[in-house]
Order: C-alpha cells, then sequence, then structure tokens
C-alpha cells in the first residue's frame, strides 16, 4: 500500500478549496461585499422567493464561495448571505443579499428597551 498526501489551498474568507496557493490567494484577493447588516437574531422581510412577503428571524451569517450561484456566480462571489427561520411559517430559508431587507435589528430592539427602563 502505498501513502499519498494531498494538499489543498483553502481561501480563508469563503473557505473554498483549491489544488494551488495562486487559485487560493486570487480568491481571497476578492472583497466581501453586499453586507447588509443583518446580525444573528434579527428579523428580516423576505421580497424574493418561497415566503416573499413573510417575515424571518436571521439564524446564521455566512459568505458565499465561486461556486455559488450556478452562472451568475461572480454576482454572488464573496457576498454574505443569511439563513432565517420563517416566523409563523414552514421552515428556514437561505437568503442572498438580493432577497431580504432587515426590518428590525435586534441591536435597535435593546436599545429601545434601554431608552423605556
Amino acid at each position: 500500500m502505498e501513502k499519498i498526501q494531498i494538499i489543498k489551498f483553502k481561501c480563508s474568507i469563503c473557505e473554498e478549496l483549491y489544488n494551488s496557493e495562486t487559485e487560493a490567494k486570487e480568491c481571497e484577493s476578492k472583497p466581501v461585499s453586499w453586507d447588509k447588516g443583518a446580525k444573528i437574531g434579527d428579523i428580516v422581510k423576505i421580497i424574493k422567493g418561497d415566503g416573499a412577503g413573510s417575515q424571518g428571524r436571521v439564524t446564521a451569517r455566512f459568505i458565499y464561495d465561486r461556486s455559488w450561484g450556478h452562472y451568475a456566480w461572480k454576482r454572488y462571489w464573496h457576498t454574505v448571505g443569511i439563513k432565517a427561520d420563517i416566523i409563523g411559517g414552514w421552515g428556514t430559508r437561505q437568503l442572498t443579499f438580493d432577497d431580504y431587507e432587515v426590518i428590525k435589528p435586534k441591536s435597535l430592539e435593546r436599545k429601545r428597551m434601554i431608552r423605556l427602563e
């Protein structure tokens, strides 16, 4: 039996794996864009796709890698995405920057509560 070691290089932004250091560095050179500032716990309004018009509570934030989005990969590469549980609804949505609007940031909710006390 022969042991073979395979070395991959990972983009530190989106964690995509590459066969060469050059490819990983090229990926890292693309800045993160389209961060709407939604944080975990914030409430968003879904404006496109399944559940459009519903509200969701943000449960996760992540960065899309270059392999996401099929033919539109350049549009979504290194953009901020979120996962949101549908409030009073049927599940969870993974949302790109153009699928939602932030309507109630959790941090603003806390500030309002502090002011009322």
